[in-house]
């Protein structure tokens, strides 16, 4: 469960373990989720995609109050900025909704559809990014959520960072020295 009452995030590899990351195709991500109390205010973001540094985010998804009617909040989503498209639909507590949650891995640009429904995109400014993880955020102003499911779909392969190319090759090559001997 994620409560604003903490201030804790965590990070999974995508794919492919640390070193690796996707900066071609498209991530897909859906999740579960289930507010138990209402985000306030403006609320904030609680999942993203991240580079292999701790600034660095991209597909930001918030709950928010901001233009529900009294008593519900809505989903917003934005690539680099707190500047999010708000998804139009009031959504109720106690109801669990499928996110999906899509980025264009070579623009850094994200959506989100909520239940299969229409898709939103971001409109904040945004760049290419190499994404590595899928982060949840705890803050205030967040609401609490109960998140299950969190499946990530990646069209293209990942990438090896430049130290673990280098490394793989730093191998394979001592392992030829060892066959010439």
């Amino acid at each position: 469960m994620i409560t604003g009452s903490e201030s804790e995030d965590v990070n999974a590899n995508i794919a492919g373990g640390t070193g690796f990351y996707y900066n071609t195709g498209t991530l897909t991500t859906t999740f579960d989720v289930t507010f138990t109390a209402l985000p306030s205010g403006a609320g904030t973001y609680f999942l993203h995609y991240k580079d292999a540094t701790a600034s660095g985010f991209r597909g930001r998804v918030f709950a928010t109050t901001t233009g529900a009617a009294s008593g519900s909040f809505r989903f917003a989503i934005a690539d680099t900025t707190t500047t999010f498209a708000p998804v139009t639909t009031d959504l109720g507590l106690n109801t669990t909704y499928i996110v999906t949650l899509t980025l264009n891995a070579a623009t850094g640009r994200s959506s989100m559809a909520i239940n299969g429904g229409a898709a939103v995109t971001a409109t904040d400014t945004t760049s290419q990014l190499n994404i590595s993880t899928i982060a949840l955020r705890q803050s205030s102003n967040e609401g609490t959520m109960t998140i299950d499911n969190i499946v990530v779909d990646a069209s293209a392969a990942a990438v090896p960072e430049a130290s673990t190319a280098s490394l793989g090759i730093f191998l394979v090559g001592l392992g030829l020295l060892r066959r010439r001997r």
